[in-house]
């Protein structure tokens, strides 16, 4: 059972590479539209991602560094009522910021915001990520070299979306692709099996099929484990909800629905979503 089918995630990837290039030439939103970006996280998936099922560091790091962007924009909104951002999505090396709908102090304008974006997460995640060297722990030896700071850096492209479930559907195809591909890498590490000379590095069903042949999907959940869904609540704390912690990204989304309807009464068109899994095979296939 999936979300979306790989004919659907073809089609939505289509949707939504017209949408950026639609929206990139865009001076500003309008106030009752939400401003999204994607910052994607350059050479950061090859350098510390490709062949490690997990890099607790640059998990920790990443998810340090999106909380850094919220907490340093949550006040820049026109409105005392509602954060500057709507919520936030991470999965592997991108990060997703959805702002609020209404005017904000940069007076929603695209190019701005997105350079501004791009510069507070880059520097908060070299930040970060250095923090949680452990080569360069106070205590050690004068002796020995310390390593020279990573320097992250990361692009961003604005997405201009409509409604409330234009998000949810964004947020699921991210979720989607991003599970895609951490089937793919599994398959690559933890087997033999070679998705690219049999065809299926795009075929959602064929690849869970293989993470079901090989029994892989504790591996699988590795990979997974910090795609995280941030909310503010009503005093602007950001909560996070993790993909593990749930059994679907539509469960997981409905704390959005819920923490935003109970927040932000003005956002009351959110519509509840539910979806039941009972096995964790079951809940691997419908996480795509």
């Amino acid at each position: 059972m999936s979300i979306y089918s790989t004919a659907e995630i073809t089609a939505l990837m289509k949707k939504y590479n017209e949408i950026e290039m639609d929206s990139i030439i865009q001076y500003a939103s309008k106030p009752e539209q939400f401003l999204c970006y994607r910052l994607d996280g350059i050479k950061a998936s090859k350098k510390y991602l490709k062949d490690t099922l997990s890099n607790e560091r640059y998990n920790r790091g990443l998810s340090k560094a999106t909380k850094e962007a919220h907490y340093s924009l949550k006040n820049k909104k026109a409105a005392t009522d509602s954060s500057f951002f709507y919520c936030a999505f991470s999965a592997s090396d991108e990060v997703s910021f959805v702002l609020n709908q209404g005017e904000n102090y940069y007076n929603n304008r695209i190019f701005k915001i997105g350079t501004m974006l791009s510069g507070i997460l880059s520097s908060a995640m070299t930040i970060h990520f250095e923090s949680l060297n452990p080569n360069n722990k106070k205590g050690k030896r004068k002796h020995q070299k310390k390593e020279p700071p990573h320097k992250m850096a990361f692009d961003s492209r604005p997405l201009v979306l409509n409604t409330t479930e234009d998000v949810k559907e964004y947020i699921k195809f991210r979720c989607a692709l991003a599970c895609r591909n951490a089937a793919c890498k599994v398959l690559r590490i933890e087997s033999k099996f070679d998705i690219y000379e049999a065809g299926i590095k795009d075929d959602v069903d064929a690849l869970f099929s293989k993470i079901a042949e090989y029994d892989l999907f504790d591996s699988y959940n590795k990979v997974i484990g910090s795609f995280s869904l941030y909310v503010p609540d009503i005093n602007g704390k950001l909560i996070t909800f993790e993909l593990n912690d749930y059994e679907s990204v539509e469960i997981m989304l409905s704390r959005l629905d819920e923490t935003l309807t109970a927040n932000m009464p003005c956002f009351g068109d959110v519509i509840q979503t539910r979806i039941a899994c009972s096995t964790k095979s079951e809940q691997s296939a419908v996480l795509v």
